[in-house]
């Protein structure tokens, strides 16, 4: 799973949890809050991998340059990174590569070539355990 950033308008969005709502701040809809109970039926093993690594659960207009970000949730989440379409197959900058290598979409995420390692040895992983 890749985001590179956030799609849309520029709106500043922010997400403020209390103890019992969790008020998630979205341009479509404005404000969704969710309750306690609904808080916990989203709190699946991908959503809390989507915190650990987004540090919020990603809104429907993020994207990596080319596909929406919850477009990629479907079946086990693997490993998630911050990253465009192309940085996740290798077209990110390193000048320091030989022969260099030549970032094609310029979103700013940093990605580089720990990101690259730490993503394809997760999914080496997980195809050598007999992932599906």
């Amino acid at each position: 799973m890749t985001q590179g950033r956030r799609g849309g308008g520029g709106t500043k969005r922010g997400k403020t949890s209390h103890a019992d709502i969790e008020i998630i701040r979205d341009p479509l809809w404005d404000n969704i809050r969710l309750d306690r109970p609904a808080l916990l039926a989203l709190d699946t093993p991908t959503v809390q991998r989507l915190r650990a690594a987004y540090g919020t659960i990603p809104d429907p207009t993020d994207n990596d340059g080319v596909v929406p970000t919850l477009s990629q949730t479907h079946g086990e989440l693997i490993h998630a990174v911050r990253g465009d379409h192309l940085d996740t197959i290798g077209h990110f900058g390193d000048t320091s590569a030989n022969p260099p290598h030549v970032d094609w979409l310029v979103t700013g995420t940093g990605f580089d070539r720990a990101r690259f390692d730490a993503l394809w040895t997760a999914v080496v992983d997980y195809v050598a355990i007999g992932g599906r």
